[in-house]
C-alpha cells in the first residue's frame, strides 16, 4: 500500500477516523492518501506519524460450514442454563488480555496463525498445546457429554457470516473438522460482539483480575497477608513486590512459577513500592480446592502409572478407584500390605516412607502448596534484591550498568552452605536463612541465550563458564563488550543442585558411589549448543540425562545437540548408539536411548559422555509408567560405580552429571528429586526418628524439592509432578520387594531391570574409554 503526504494544516476540531473519537486540539493534522481516500493522521508536536492501524484482509475469513454467531444475551442465557458439562467455553484473545479478564471456566488457547492452516495440524494436537489439567478437563466433557455446546470468543467485535477472525474460525475449523475422529458435540459458535462488549453487559460471567487482587492505591497502605498451610503453628507474611516488563524475544515457559506472566516486566529502576508479584500459572492452584481438583481429575482419567505392578487384591478384582481420602498409589500401597508381609515391607520400606503412606491425600497437597508459597516468597526476595540491584548501579548519562557480577573458581558452586544449627531446624523447610542467597543473575538480561524469558539462574549456583575464546560473542551485537564480555561469554542457563548433609551427621556415611552433582539447564538452542558442551568440558560430565524430545506437538522444544556437526571450535561425532529396551506387565515396550557421544575441541583432544534419552515424558506431565525413570538412575548408577572402581574418580570426590528437559526446571527437577532421594535412603533412614515431627511424619522429598528450589527456579512445577515422585518411589520399593524368590512377579523386578543393563556392550564401551581419557582442558 502506497501513502503519500498530500497535505498538511492546523486543526483544533475533533477528527474522527474508523468509528474512533480522536481529539486533536493543538496537536497536528496530516492526510494521508491512502486507496482513494484521504485519511487524517494525528502527530504530536513535531514527532514521527503515528499511522492507523490497518488489518490486513488475510486476518479475517469467512464462517466456517456448520458454526454459529452467537450473541451476548444467548451466551448468557447458556451459561446459566447449562450445567458446567455441557458447555465448553474457549478463549484464543492473546494471554495478556485473557489474564486481566475472561470468562468464568474458559479455557485460553491462542496459537499461530500458521499453525491454524496447517491441515496436518488437528484438533488433537490443537488440545496437546493445553496444559495437562485442561487437557484433562477438555477430554472429560468430550467424554461425559455427547451434546457439548462449544463457544469460541476473542476481543474482536461485529463478527459477521462473511468475516470471522483468523483465530476464531481457525479453531473452529479445527473442531469442526474433528468430527470425523470421533469428537461429539451438539454446536459450535462464535461470539459475534466480542469479549469488551460482553464484559459490559453481563459481568457476572466475567472473571477479573481486579476482583481478586486489592488495587494499587490500597497498596502503599496494606499488606497482602497470605498464610501457608502446613505448619499452623505460625503465619507467614508475603510482601509481594510490582512485576516489572521483561524484554520479549524468548517463549514464556509453562515450567516456571511465574509462566505466562501478563505484567511480568524487568526490574525498573526506582525504589518506590508497587504492585504485587503476579504468578499467573500458580495462582490458578493457589488454593487448595484447585490443587485437590487437578490431582482428582488427573487420577480419574490418565491412566495409572502404577498399572505395571498389579498385586492380587484380597477383596475385590476391581481397580482401586479416586478415593476421597488416599492417592491412588497409597491404595496401591494398601493392597501390598495385604499381598506381602510386614517383615518383607519393612526390609525393603524405609520407616518414614511407610508413615507418608498413612497421610490423607489433602496433606500431601498441602505440602506442594506451602512450597508454591515458599517460592514465591523467595522469588519477591530475589527480584527485589535485582531492582535494588539496578537502582543502585545504574548510569543514566551514559547507559550502561557499572554492575558487577560476582566472579567465583571455575566449576565451584555456592550451593545453599550447611549452616551450623539444630538438626531439626537444618532439616525443616520453614527455615528461611537460607533464602537470602537467592538473588536473581545476569541471565535475566541476557534473554537472547534463554530458551524462555522467565526461567533465569540463581546467581549463587550459577554454572560460569570458563572458555579459551570469545568465539561465542555474537556479531553485529549492540552490547558494549567492555562491559559486559566476560559475563557474556561465561554465561549458560543453568545452576548447579547438591543437597547439602549436615555436620552432625557426616560420620553416616552416604555411598559415594551413587551420589551425584546436578547440573540442572535448559536445553540449549542452536545459538548455544557451543555453550552446552563447553559446561560439559568444564565440569568433566561423563552423562548428560535428557528429558525432553527434539519437537513435541510440533513445537522445538530441544537442538538435537546429540546429532553430528561442528559448533564453533567443538565438533560432535556418534560413536556408538543403542536401546534399552523394557516390557511392561500390560505389554507396552518402553526404551530408554543411548548415545556415545564423541568431542573434539582444541584441534585434537577429545572428550566423550554417555547420552541417556527419555522421549515420551510430555512436558508439564507425567509418564504412564515410572520404569523409565529407575532405569535411567540404574544406568547412572552403574556407570559411576564402575568409574569409582575403576579410579576415574577419588574416593571421597562427587561425579558432576547434567540433566535437561526443555526449561530445565519441571521433569528435570522430578528425576533429580527421585534420584536423589534413592541415592540418600541410608542417611534418611538413620534420620527418621530423630526428624519425624509431632504425627511421627518426616518427610525428605518436601526437604529436597525445597532445597533445589533454592538452588533453581521452579523444580518440580506442578502438583502432579510431585505427587509423581511418591509413585516412583513406591515403585522403586516394588521392584526390590519382586526381587525376593518367593515373589511371583519375577519380571517386574529390580535384577531384571539390571539384568538388562549388564547386557549393553554400549555401557562398557564408554566406562573402558574414560578409564584411559586424559581431563579436559582449555588452553
Amino acid at each position: 500500500m502506497e501513502s503519500v503526504l498530500s497535505s498538511f494544516s492546523k486543526s483544533k476540531t475533533e477528527t474522527w477516523y474508523d468509528g474512533d473519537k480522536m481529539d486533536s486540539k493543538d496537536d497536528e493534522i496530516r492526510t494521508v492518501n491512502v486507496g482513494n481516500g484521504l485519511v487524517p493522521v494525528l502527530l504530536k508536536s513535531v514527532s514521527a506519524p503515528v499511522l492507523p492501524s490497518f488489518k490486513p484482509h488475510e486476518q479475517k475469513s469467512p464462517k466456517p460450514n456448520g458454526c454459529s454467531l452467537i450473541t451476548a444475551t444467548e451466551l448468557s442465557c447458556m451459561i446459566g442454563s447449562l450445567d458446567q458439562d455441557e458447555l465448553l467455553i474457549l478463549d484464543v484473545r492473546p494471554f495478556s488480555d485473557y489474564s486481566r479478564s475472561c470468562l468464568k471456566n474458559s479455557i485460553h488457547i491462542c496459537l499461530p496463525s500458521t499453525l491454524l492452516r496447517r491441515k496436518s495440524f488437528n484438533f488433537k494436537k490443537l488440545i496437546d498445546n493445553l496444559t495437562p489439567e485442561e487437557q484433562i478437563i477438555v477430554k472429560e466433557k468430550k467424554l461425559k457429554n455427547k451434546n457439548l455446546r462449544i463457544v469460541i470468543y476473542d476481543g474482536i467485535a461485529n463478527q459477521k457470516n462473511s468475516s470471522v477472525s483468523l483465530a476464531c474460525g481457525g479453531i473452529a475449523t479445527k473442531i469442526i473438522d474433528s468430527h470425523s475422529e470421533g469428537l461429539q458435540f451438539e454446536s459450535v459458535s462464535i461470539l459475534s460482539c466480542g469479549f469488551a462488549n460482553f464484559e459490559r453487559l453481563y459481568a457476572e460471567h466475567v472473571f477479573s483480575q481486579e476482583d481478586s487482587m486489592i488495587s494499587q492505591d490500597d497498596t502503599s497502605t496494606m499488606d497482602l497477608e497470605v498464610h501457608i498451610p502446613g505448619d499452623m503453628s505460625h503465619e507467614s507474611t508475603l510482601h509481594l513486590i510490582p512485576p516489572q516488563q521483561i524484554p520479549l524475544g524468548s517463549p514464556v515457559s509453562s515450567s516456571s512459577p511465574i509462566s505466562a506472566l501478563s505484567k511480568f516486566k524487568l526490574p525498573s529502576f526506582d525504589n518506590s513500592s508497587g504492585h504485587f508479584f503476579k504468578i499467573a500459572q500458580n495462582e490458578q492452584l493457589m488454593n487448595i480446592e484447585s490443587y485437590l481438583s487437578a490431582v482428582n481429575i488427573k487420577e480419574e482419567n490418565e491412566q495409572s502409572s502404577m498399572q505395571s505392578f498389579q498385586f492380587p487384591r484380597t477383596k475385590s478384582n476391581e481397580k482401586p478407584s479416586v478415593s476421597h481420602d488416599k492417592l491412588r498409589f497409597q491404595l496401591r500401597y494398601a493392597e501390598l500390605e495385604d499381598y506381602c508381609d510386614a517383615n518383607q515391607i519393612d526390609d525393603v520400606i524405609p520407616l518414614w516412607f511407610q508413615r507418608l503412606m498413612k497421610r490423607s491425600k489433602i496433606e500431601f497437597i498441602s505440602q506442594f502448596q506451602k512450597l508454591d508459597f515458599l517460592e514465591r516468597k523467595r522469588l519477591n526476595k530475589g527480584i527485589n534484591k535485582h531492582k535494588a540491584s539496578h537502582s543502585a548501579n545504574f548510569c543514566p548519562r551514559n547507559g550502561s550498568s557499572q554492575r558487577n557480577i560476582p566472579s567465583r573458581s571455575h566449576s565451584q558452586p555456592d550451593c545453599i552452605p550447611p549452616v551450623h544449627r539444630k538438626l531439626k531446624h537444618f532439616y525443616s523447610i520453614d527455615s528461611d536463612e537460607e533464602d537470602d542467597l537467592v538473588t536473581i543473575s545476569s541471565g535475566v538480561e541476557l534473554g537472547i541465550k534463554n530458551r524462555y524469558k522467565d526461567i533465569f539462574p540463581y546467581e549463587h549456583t550459577r554454572v560460569v563458564l570458563k572458555k579459551h575464546s570469545v568465539s561465542s560473542l555474537p556479531p553485529c551485537s549492540e552490547i558494549k563488550i567492555q562491559d559486559f564480555n566476560e559475563t557474556w561469554t561465561n554465561y549458560i542457563n543453568a545452576n548447579y543442585l547438591d543437597i547439602p548433609i549436615c555436620p552432625t551427621i557426616r560420620e553416616l556415611g552416604i555411598s559415594a558411589a551413587k551420589r551425584v552433582r546436578y547440573i540442572a539447564t535448559q536445553a540449549p538452542l542452536a545459538s548455544t549448543v557451543h555453550d552446552f558442551f563447553t559446561c560439559i568440558l568444564n565440569n568433566r560430565v561423563p552423562l548428560v540425562v535428557t528429558l525432553t524430545d527434539e519437537f513435541e506437538n510440533g513445537i522445538e522444544k530441544c537442538y538435537p545437540y546429540w546429532k553430528e556437526g561442528q559448533y564453533d571450535d567443538i565438533s560432535v561425532k556418534v560413536v556408538e548408539n543403542e536401546s534399552d529396551s523394557t516390557t511392561t506387565k500390560d505389554g507396552r515396550i518402553v526404551k530408554i536411548y543411548l548415545r556415545r557421544l564423541q568431542l573434539r575441541y582444541n584441534g585434537d583432544k577429545t572428550f566423550e559422555l554417555l547420552q541417556i534419552h527419555i522421549r515420551d515424558w510430555p512436558d508439564l506431565g507425567t509418564l504412564l509408567d515410572p520404569t523409565q525413570i529407575i532405569q535411567a538412575i540404574n544406568l547412572k548408577n552403574f556407570i559411576v560405580m564402575e568409574f569409582f572402581n575403576r579410579n576415574v574418580y577419588s574416593k571421597n570426590s562427587i561425579p558432576t552429571i547434567l540433566v535437561h528437559c526443555s526449561a530445565g526446571c519441571g521433569r528435570t527437577g522430578t528425576w533429580c528429586t527421585v534420584d536423589s532421594i534413592i541415592s540418600n535412603l541410608d542417611t534418611y533412614n538413620v534420620l527418621q526418628e530423630k526428624l519425624a515431627d509431632n504425627k511421627g511424619f518426616f518427610d525428605p522429598i518436601v526437604w529436597t524439592v525445597n532445597t533445589f528450589r533454592k538452588q533453581r527456579i521452579s523444580i518440580v512445577q506442578n502438583v502432579n509432578q510431585f505427587l509423581f515422585i511418591y509413585e516412583c518411589l513406591f515403585y522403586f520399593f516394588t521392584l526390590k520387594i519382586n526381587d525376593n524368590p518367593q515373589m511371583k512377579d519375577q519380571a517386574n523386578s529390580m535384577n531384571n531391570l539390571l539384568h538388562q543393563i549388564d547386557e549393553l556392550k554400549i555401557l562398557r564401551n564408554i566406562i573402558d574409554i574414560k578409564t584411559h581419557e586424559q581431563p579436559p582442558t582449555f588452553t
